[in-house]
């Protein structure tokens, strides 16, 4: 199952998830965090070291580091904003893992948006929660500063549920025949970063790999539902430094079929 995570080509490894051990109703009457840090854990074996994890129902995030680099490890850090119904429950939000490496600060954030075609404010809004309610070193009740304002190095990845707003036989058409372009400048989160209405001053890797959500279980063929939605890059990876950070590749993992999304690495 965790073939496709390749160890012992980069020195740190964050692993975002959302439903993976079990699902949101699931969730939130059993912790099923032991089992699936347990699988990870023994994937990486004694080349690695556990840095840190945390979750929020069915959100979950683990940090590994190379062991020989975790003598440099310091100021290790956890956070969590829940921003679904009454910003209460944890069915949807983010979750953070902070720290540095030698003189570095760095700051991991896994986060599960809002959902729905028409809910892009919603997701924005949910940004801005997580950005200024994380907590991790800014002041105390300081609910106006970015939390990733604090760090040198901020990668933030997760379901952020953007859609393309296309129409769906146009949408697979343009899949079917490797024409990507027209979904991406109708893609809404690049829509509303080019706006500054979020993720200001992050940055993603081109994206060349079709819409990873959402897919008919056990399948790589896209919604046959009554929904019939629009295939859509839900499943994202952006980033904020202060140094240049060159990104090597950026794909799906279309072989992976237990799940309606496909992961990104």
């Amino acid at each position: 199952m965790l073939n496709f995570i390749p160890v012992g080509m980069h020195d740190a490894y964050f692993i975002a998830s959302q439903e993976c051990g079990a699902s949101i109703e699931t969730s939130v009457l059993l912790n099923y965090t032991g089992a699936w840090e347990a699988k990870l854990i023994e994937h990486f074996g004694k080349e690695y070291e556990r840095v840190g994890s945390t979750y929020l129902t069915a959100t979950h995030s683990i940090l590994f580091i190379r062991s020989s680099l975790a003598a440099q490890l310091t100021r290790i850090e956890t956070a969590y904003v829940a921003t679904g119904v009454g910003d209460f429950f944890g069915n949807k939000g983010g979750i953070a893992i902070s720290c540095n490496i030698g003189e570095t600060s760095f700051l991991f954030v896994n986060s599960h948006f809002h959902a729905d075609q028409a809910g892009v404010e919603q997701r924005n809004a949910d940004y801005e929660k997580i950005e200024k309610r994380l907590g991790l070193r800014t002041e105390k009740d300081d609910h106006e500063t970015r939390c990733s304002d604090g760090f040198e190095r901020v990668f933030w990845a997760g379901d952020l549920n953007y859609r393309c707003n296309c129409n769906r036989g146009i949408a697979e058409s343009l899949i079917r025949d490797r024409n990507l372009e027209p979904l991406l400048l109708n893609e809404q989160l690049r829509r509303e970063m080019r706006s500054k209405k979020v993720f200001e001053g992050y940055r993603e890797a081109d994206i060349k790999f079709p819409p990873t959500y959402k897919f008919d279980v056990g399948t790589n063929a896209y919604d046959s539902s009554k929904k019939n939605r629009v295939p859509s890059w839900t499943d994202r990876i952006l980033w904020r430094s202060k140094a240049k950070v060159t990104c090597t590749h950026y794909d799906s993992l279309p072989s992976v079929r237990t799940s309606d999304h496909k992961p990104v690495v």
